[in-house]
């Protein structure tokens, strides 16, 4: 029994020395000025960054500080792919400081230390499977993998997992480092906000409007903040149990698929600052809406002379860059096809005929064409015009190839079919691509809101008044071209406008031509003198049968003569009088026949003056025709009674206010006029009236 006791107490004795042992080498083996341990343990950081569902600055900035206020620096990475003593395991550790968030980390810590010990130390217990047995209690695992440890077959988990760590981390910021490459140094939400503020839209009336807005600034927020943890050296995995985010969305972050929209649309925008007063405006975009090339242009224009540095910066057809061409392959008309236009309408190479070009785009946004807002940066041009006048397709042909000068691809879609009544005829349509471009033109050159259409709200364009006279030409060539009209019936070229007549009729009047303002908000381009200056100017480029009407109409008012209507047999009151009964024209197409038959023109008051003339004149008295056949009828009646007594009786019975003689006159053959044409048109026909006046035969209808 003594014995037995006595290897008991042995047994307790060994078995407290050893605990003892392990006790202090644990203290020996931890580094008390480890401060990236010390702070992970720290409750107020783990208050302040667990609950945390984003990667909020704040939480970032608090990992960060406590690690750099003790001088400690996060150590190359490449440092830990092989760990080989507890040295190399505390430095791991402190660069991986969030793998405390394990939820087995004590129990693998304790295993390291363990393993470590059984490694370096030269521990030997009289009764090592009791040594090992005791290790293998504390450390949680079997005697077989202690056993394994001190031959150094098998290592902890725990270093694997931060050999791995290491190694995947190397991975990740590469990753990183091609990723601050594409956003062009775009590290911190000023950064963000200051090149986004760089770049037209108003960032502020744009982007904040969006009601996704704070999502999206959150979004962005947590992508750079997670690229600068992960950049300083924190595992993503780390962050993702640390931060509570998906292992997926790190993932796509880092291997670039996904990528926060407004990360993708500050990291295209130019690195340095645009001149002063100046913003970024992208001209063109890519597949994914994109912006790729960017010029530098003011918010407004309220001078001509602000857009002669933006047209400098717009390149040509004839040296074009690698977007416009890769732009004008996919969407764009075909090379062949420019060509063509290029020796149509002529090449567009210099700053001033950017200028004119640009100029005609305006008036014809202005008429018939139109910006399209598709999105919230990007617009679209579109024109729609009728196939009834053969001219139409040079005028858009003339449009689209102005616009992709300016490099805006444009491109002819075909035609939309007929649809009675509401579109008698087919109409052809084109589009341009979909560039911010456009969106500033419509906003910072015409002066619209968001959303709005010339037809609707006026345009604030008053800067044109004070540009040059060739500028202004053009502004009125497009806007003629595509919404005006010419009449030679009415000798007269007209516009018509909802909400932009006063600004038309001043831009008419610093070209030196007068408008007339109709009641109808419509100007009028009507008296000789004008109409012959808006020929010369010439006021159509495109819509040449308007201007082969206006020329008629000019030729029309040189030849303009006074009627003579005081001769009844001239041959061209009687020809008048023919078309009018033969082919019943109104006073105008009367006038244009006249013209094209006597090369004379006639006014259009002469015209109805003639024609009221013949009507009066055509007009039959039936009081006189009645008292005439009356007179017929009595001498029928009465042959042997005088011509005086039938005349007196005829007036007596029919109310007339012929005299005695006039009716002696009718009775001896003189017919009155109006008889004649009565009697012509089957009036009061009685052959036995023949008889009696057998004058009235040649007058019988044929």
């Amino acid at each position: 029994m003594e014995h037995k006791q006595d290897l008991d107490h042995r047994y307790v004795h060994r078995q407290t020395t050893t605990l003892e042992k392990l006790r202090k080498l644990e203290r020996d083996c931890s580094n008390p000025t480890d401060v990236v341990l010390r702070a992970a343990d720290n409750p107020e950081f783990r208050a302040q960054l667990l609950p945390a569902r984003e990667l909020n600055s704040h939480a970032v900035e608090t990992l960060l500080s406590l690690c750099h206020q003790e001088g400690v620096r996060f150590l190359d990475p490449t440092s830990f792919t092989s760990i080989n003593n507890h040295t190399q395991y505390n430095q791991a550790l402190r660069a991986f400081p969030l793998i405390q968030s394990h939820h087995q980390f004590d129990k693998l810590h304790r295993q390291v230390k363990i393993y470590f010990l059984l490694r370096e130390s030269t521990l030997r217990h009289p009764n090592e499977t009791f040594a090992f047995g005791l290790l293998a209690d504390y450390a949680a695992v079997s005697r077989v993998t202690i056993h394994y440890w001190f031959k150094g077959t098998f290592r902890p988990r725990l270093l694997g997992l931060l050999e791995k760590r290491a190694a995947t981390l190397t991975v990740h910021q590469h990753r990183v480092a091609k990723l601050r490459k594409a956003e062009n140094g775009i590290r911190s939400l000023d950064d963000l906000t200051n090149r986004l503020h760089s770049r037209y839209f108003r960032f502020s009336d744009k982007l904040q409007a969006n009601p996704n807005f704070s999502q999206e600034i959150n979004d962005a927020v947590n992508h750079l903040n997670l690229l600068n943890l992960v950049e300083a050296g924190i595992h993503p995995s780390d962050l993702a149990t640390h931060f509570n985010l998906h292992k997926d969305t790190i993932r796509q972050t880092l291997r670039q698929q996904f990528q926060p929209h407004l990360i993708r649309l500050a990291s295209n925008i130019p690195k340095h600052p645009p001149n002063h007063k100046l913003q970024w405006v992208p001209t063109l975009t890519n597949g994914n809406g994109v912006p790729n090339r960017f010029i530098q242009a003011p918010c407004k224009i309220y001078k001509y002379e602000q857009l002669l540095p933006v047209f400098n910066q717009l390149v040509t057809l004839t040296n074009p860059d690698s977007n416009l061409t890769r732009q004008l392959n996919e969407f764009g008309p075909s090379s062949i096809i420019i060509k063509k236009w290029i020796s149509q309408f002529g090449l567009v190479e210099t700053l001033e005929d950017k200028i004119h070009a640009f100029g005609y785009i305006i008036g014809t946004l202005l008429s018939d064409g139109h910006i399209a807002l598709e999105s919230t940066y990007s617009s679209q041009f579109k024109i729609e015009l009728s196939s009834k006048y053969s001219w139409s397709k040079t005028f858009g042909n003339r449009v689209v190839y102005y616009l992709t000068c300016l490099g805006v691809p444009t491109k002819f879609l075909g035609a939309i079919p007929a649809k009675p009544p509401e579109r008698p005829h087919p109409c052809y349509i084109w589009h341009s691509v979909k560039t911010p471009f456009l969106t500033w033109i419509n906003e910072g050159v015409l002066n619209l809101e968001q959303g709005q259409i010339h037809s609707d709200y006026p345009v604030k364009i008053n800067w044109v008044l004070d540009a040059p006279r060739s500028f202004q030409i053009k502004i009125l060539q497009g806007l003629f071209d595509g919404d005006s009209w010419a009449s030679v019936i009415n000798s007269e070229i007209g516009i018509a406008s909802k909400v932009n007549t006063d600004f038309i009729e001043q831009l008419l009047l610093q070209v030196e031509i007068k408008p007339n303002k109709c009641e109808s908000n419509q100007l009028l381009i009507k008296t000789k003198n004008t109409l012959r200056q808006a020929v010369e100017l010439p006021i159509f480029l495109s819509a040449t049968n308007r201007f082969e009407c206006a020329n008629k109409i000019i030729h029309m008012l040189d030849r303009t003569r006074l009627s003579p209507t005081a001769i009844d047999n001239l041959p061209l009151i009687r020809r008048i009088h023919e078309i009018r009964q033969d082919m019943h024209l109104s006073i105008g197409q009367i006038r244009i026949k006249i013209y094209e038959e006597f090369r004379i023109t006639l006014s259009y008051g002469a015209i109805k003056r003639i024609l009221d003339n013949i009507d009066e004149r055509q007009k039959i008295d039936y009081d006189t025709v009645q008292t005439f056949f009356r007179v017929l009828e009595l001498k029928q009646q009465f042959p042997n009674i005088s011509h005086r007594q039938l005349a007196r009786r005829a007036i007596e019975e029919t109310n007339s206010t012929k005299s005695i003689e006039t009716l002696r006159g009718w009775i001896r053959g003189n017919i009155p006029r109006d008889a004649k044409r009565a009697f012509s048109e089957g009036y009061f026909f009685n052959k036995e009236i023949l008889r009696v006046n057998p004058y009235l035969y040649k007058y019988l209808p044929k």
